[in-house]
């Protein structure tokens, strides 16, 4: 498989290029992933970087890749475990912030019920995009605690894609949990693009 057609693994979104871990490269350097992270709190928060955690755990697209018109594929998964009864949600965004009104909603699952357990889930996305109209177009659809989300199209479409941008598209994830809990833990095990 060529270096152009492998998954873009998850990087350190940091705006200062300090501890950035490179792209392109399995397994993204140490830290990573899997990257487990508590919510004993009910706000939406972003996945941030298990080895930089001022920062959230994107992937990214670089520039002048063979992705430009061209559909790909973006995935996420691991699993949830919930310390009461309660409802998850989680979100995938197009941005590189811990704030997520700075951020482009892409999709939702929604509300899920899972009561004081833990389940596998996934993300996935499918996407194109091109220089010319600067958009950025796809689907969005998931499995969380066996509930399936129906596949819809991006809530929002980006509008300012570009093949020569660094990077070209990045995406992010926020989970939300309807109870505070000591014992809520999102473990993601997988998150790529490409």
């Amino acid at each position: 498989m060529a270096l152009s057609d492998r998954p873009y693994s998850p990087v350190n979104s940091n705006p200062s290029g300090l501890s950035v871990i490179a792209q392109n490269v399995n397994g993204a350097g140490p830290n990573c992933l899997p990257a487990q992270q508590a919510y004993n709190t009910t706000v939406e928060t972003v996945v941030v970087s298990p080895s930089l955690v001022t920062v959230p755990l994107t992937v990214q697209i670089p520039p002048s890749t063979n992705l430009e018109q061209t559909q790909f594929e973006g995935n996420a998964s691991g699993y949830i475990t919930t310390g009461a009864a309660m409802t998850v949600t989680g979100k995938l965004y197009s941005g590189t912030s811990l704030t997520v009104g700075s951020d482009q909603l892409l999709g939702t699952t929604g509300a899920i019920t899972q009561n004081s357990t833990t389940a596998p889930f996934y993300i996935k996305w499918s996407a194109i995009y091109d220089s010319v109209s600067k958009k950025l177009q796809g689907t969005f659809k998931a499995l969380v605690n066996n509930t399936i989300v129906a596949e819809v199209a991006f809530s929002t479409v980006p509008t300012i894609v570009n093949n020569q941008n660094s990077p070209v598209a990045t995406f992010l994830l926020s989970f939300t949990f309807s109870v505070a809990n000591a014992a809520n833990l999102v473990n993601l095990q997988k998150f790529s693009v490409g």
